[in-house]
C-alpha cells in the first residue's frame, strides 16, 4: 500500500529579508537604550554620567545604521520586507526623539 505524504503549507510567501532583521534587531537596541537613558537623565535630574552620554551618541549611530539597514533591505527583491519596516519606523522614531531632545 501506498504511503500519503503529507503536504507542507507555507502561509509566507516570501522569506523575510536579511538584512531587515538587523534592522529590526538595531531598532529594539536603539529604542531600549533610549528609554533607558531618558530615564536614567529623569531620576538624576538632568545630570547623567559621562558613560550615559556616550551610550547616546551610540545610540544615535546605531540609529543611523538601523535606517542603512532598513534601506538596503527594502532592495531585496522577492522578499518579506515586515521586520525592515518595524526596525526603520522604531530607528527613526527615536532619531527623531534624540533630535527634540538635543535642540
Amino acid at each position: 500500500m501506498k504511503r500519503k505524504e503529507k503536504k507542507k503549507y507555507s502561509y509566507i510567501r516570501h522569506p523575510y529579508s536579511h538584512a531587515g532583521w538587523f534592522s529590526f534587531a538595531l531598532g529594539l537596541v536603539v529604542f531600549t537604550v533610549t528609554v533607558l537613558i531618558m530615564v536614567t537623565a529623569v531620576r538624576t535630574e538632568g545630570s547623567v554620567p559621562r558613560v550615559t552620554a556616550a551610550a547616546g551618541v551610540c545610540a544615535i549611530l546605531l540609529g543611523i545604521m538601523g535606517i542603512v539597514f532598513t534601506v538596503s533591505s527594502l532592495f531585496e527583491k522577492e522578499h518579506n520586507h515586515l521586520f525592515a519596516v518595524i526596525g526603520g519606523v522604531l530607528s527613526a522614531l527615536t532619531l527623531l526623539c534624540w533630535g527634540l531632545i538635543l535642540l
